[in-house]
């Protein structure tokens, strides 16, 4: 009976030890690429943790944020911006590890890229300038000329790193300020006057929306100036290149920062937000076309999307 008893004791003891550590998974919205980050990080973590998945909305946050501290995680992942800010709006003192968000500082969910400031860090979808410039040169080996528009009280130190960066790739960045929207089609030409070769697109909304974007590539194609958009949704409306972050990739790059915050108990407030070192591009063909462009049949080859 004791040895019996003592055998108890001993496997329960050992189903304690052998429980995984838990994670939480949580998105608001079911989008493809947000699907492709989660199940690469299933993928990566799911040997060594136990992951839930969890969708939230403004109607369901109050009892998952209670579901979340009862259970007591070692790590909440979020999934896009949307999810990030319902859970930091109840997750207080609680590690929250974000992906699939673009400009974290910009919509609040850090005060700070290097030195996040609150309880949540992660993994941004913005394109370092210099894997951008980089991939421009990979595309296009004997453009030389670039354009831009940009709003000086939001990108002026965005605009004055691009410009060093592109120097760096033997690209002459010509950058012209915009105030305002009825500021766009006198600047544009400008740049035209500059013979630029290509218009560089930031994550500016000001400037790049898509409605403005109809009256820009107008005037882009009575130039035969192509365009670079910032996704490849931007191929639909006329851009002649898109770059996108690889959600694949940005899902690796997650489950290895939460590895390292869970492992080495890294403070979200002290851990710089990390950005995609990969990406992907996709090619208009329809522009390439229509302007008798030429790309190498190799990199065309490499394109995410072919768009016809």
């Amino acid at each position: 009976m004791i040895k019996c008893f003592m055998l108890l004791i001993l496997v329960g003891h050992s189903l304690h030890v052998m429980a995984k550590p838990l994670i939480y998974i949580v998105k608001q919205q079911d989008l493809p690429a947000y699907n492709t980050a989660i199940d690469t990080i299933k993928n990566e973590l799911s040997d060594t943790y136990e992951l839930k998945v969890a969708t939230v909305d403004r109607q369901t946050v109050d009892q998952l944020a209670k579901t979340i501290k009862k259970s007591r995680p070692k790590l909440t992942i979020s999934v896009g911006t949307k999810a990030t800010k319902l859970l930091q709006t109840k997750l207080k003192r609680q590690p929250i590890l974000f992906t699939m968000v673009f400009r974290p500082d910009r919509t609040e969910l850090v005060k700070n890229l290097k030195f996040p400031g609150k309880n949540a860090t992660g993994v941004a979808l913005d394109i370092p300038l210099e894997t951008q410039f980089a991939t421009l040169r990979k595309i296009f080996p004997y453009m030389r000329r670039i354009g831009t528009l940009y709003t000086p009280y939001l990108d002026q130190d965005l605009i004055d790193e691009a410009k060093k960066i592109a120097e760096k790739y033997n690209f002459t960045l010509a950058a012209q300020e915009v105030y305002s929207k009825d500021q766009i089609q006198k600047q544009l030409e400008i740049l035209f006057r500059q013979q630029i070769q290509l218009l560089w697109s930031t994550a500016d909304q000001k400037i790049y929306s898509k409605k403005s974007l109809q009256y820009i590539l107008l005037s882009l194609n009575r130039f035969k100036v192509p365009y670079m958009g910032l996704s490849k949704s931007y191929l639909k409306l006329g851009a002649y290149i898109s770059m996108d972050p690889d959600p694949v990739h940005i899902g690796k790059k997650t489950a290895a920062m939460a590895k390292r915050i869970i492992e080495k108990r890294q403070n979200p407030m002290i851990t710089p937000v990390e950005f995609p070192d990969d990406v992907l591009y996709s090619v208009n063909e329809k522009v390439m076309k229509q302007f008798r462009f030429s790309i190498d049949p190799k990199i065309l080859d490499a394109a995410e999307v072919i768009y016809k």
